[in-house]
C-alpha cells in the first residue's frame, strides 16, 4: 500500500478542503449593491433554520429598504438545501411568491393598457379639435 499523500495533488486538496469547509463567502456581495435596485423590486430571502448560511443579509436587506416588500422565510428544521429537507413547505413559500409575481404582472399590464387607452382618447380629441 502506497502513502495516500503520493496520490494527492494540490490542487486536489485544495479541493477537498473547499468541499469540506462548511463556510462560503460570495465574491461580489449583493448587500454593497442592494440599493441600487429600484424600490418596486420584491425579495424573498429563504433560509432553513438549521443552514451554515448567515440569515442576517435577509435581515439587513429588510432593514435598508423599508419601502420594499422584502419578506425573511426562515424554514424550521431545514438545513441549506430546503428543497429537499422541507420540500413541502419550500414548494408553499415558492408558490406564493409566483401567485404575487403573477399578480403583479396582470396588474401592471392592466395599468399599461388603461394608460395606452387613456393616451389614444386624448390624441383623438385633439385630432377633432383641430379640424
Amino acid at each position: 500500500m502506497q502513502p495516500i499523500g503520493f496520490h494527492v495533488t494540490f490542487s486536489g486538496e485544495s479541493a477537498f478542503k473547499a468541499m469540506m469547509t462548511q463556510y462560503g463567502w460570495a465574491r461580489h456581495p449583493m448587500i454593497s449593491r442592494i440599493g441600487e435596485l429600484h424600490q418596486g423590486v420584491p425579495m424573498t430571502f429563504i433560509y432553513g433554520s438549521r443552514s451554515w448560511v448567515d440569515k442576517q443579509p435577509g435581515i439587513r436587506v429588510q432593514r435598508l429598504r423599508p419601502e420594499s416588500e422584502v419578506d425573511v422565510e426562515i424554514i424550521d428544521g431545514a438545513g441549506h438545501h430546503i428543497f429537499a429537507d422541507k420540500p413541502d413547505q419550500f414548494n408553499e413559500i415558492v408558490m406564493k411568491i409566483c401567485r404575487g409575481a403573477d399578480a403583479a404582472e396582470k396588474t401592471i399590464r392592466s395599468m399599461v393598457a388603461a394608460k395606452e387607452q387613456e393616451e389614444r382618447d386624448q390624441r383623438e380629441m385633439l385630432s377633432q379639435l383641430a379640424h
